[in-house]
């Protein structure tokens, strides 16, 4: 898991409505990953990113999840963690059968958006 390896830290988890979470994490620049994605330029990777979805809908549903399916991944803008420290991510969750959870998230933070992203759990 990114967050226990130190890739970025919550600052605040939230539930807003029954299917809704507002999560803000600070991530952590000097993290290995960043070394290697990119020396002198850093971004954060978009498996990344999608990885940390997962890992905070895990958490706020008390149970492991995996990535069934990326129906839609915008990349908005690139983040460079020495630029923008901090992130909001804005997940919408719906349970459907088979313990399938439909997920919609928005990674931003102010009025820059960063990822969207559209898809499933199980």
């Amino acid at each position: 898991m990114l967050q226990e390896k130190n890739f970025y830290k919550v600052q605040t988890a939230e539930p807003v409505a029954e299917g809704s979470l507002k999560v803000r994490v600070e991530l952590n620049e000097k993290h290995k990953i960043f070394e290697g994605h990119f020396p002198g330029n850093p971004v954060v990777p978009g498996v990344c990113m999608v990885q940390m979805i997962k890992e905070m809908l895990s958490s706020a549903l008390g149970k492991e999840l995996i990535l069934v399916t990326g129906d839609n991944l915008k990349f908005m803008n690139i983040v460079n963690p020495k630029v923008n420290k901090f992130l909001d991510f804005d997940i919408n969750y719906k349970n459907l059968e088979d313990s399938v959870i439909k997920v919609n998230n928005t990674i931003f933070f102010e009025d820059k958006v960063f990822f969207k992203f559209s898809g499933t759990f199980r």
